[in-house]
């Protein structure tokens, strides 16, 4: 049951924090994909350019759609 009472708890606050920009989940995002993938990875705005040694490319981005 206290399973339950926090996944109700983890819901609620999903439903009242603030919103999230593009851009911040895209700095949220960097550090995980660092940490599953070899590569070089930065970021430009709201997008995750990714460069793997094997020479692809790619570009991950956030848009926030309504």
């Amino acid at each position: 049951m206290k399973h339950l009472k926090d996944d109700v708890q983890a819901a609620y606050a999903a439903l009242h924090e603030g919103t999230i920009a593009g851009a911040e989940l895209i700095e949220e995002l960097k550090p995980l994909i660092d940490d599953c993938f070899v590569g070089k990875t930065d970021t430009c705005g709201e997008s995750l350019q990714i460069e793997f040694f094997n020479g692809q490319k790619f570009i991950l981005s956030a848009t926030e759609v309504n």
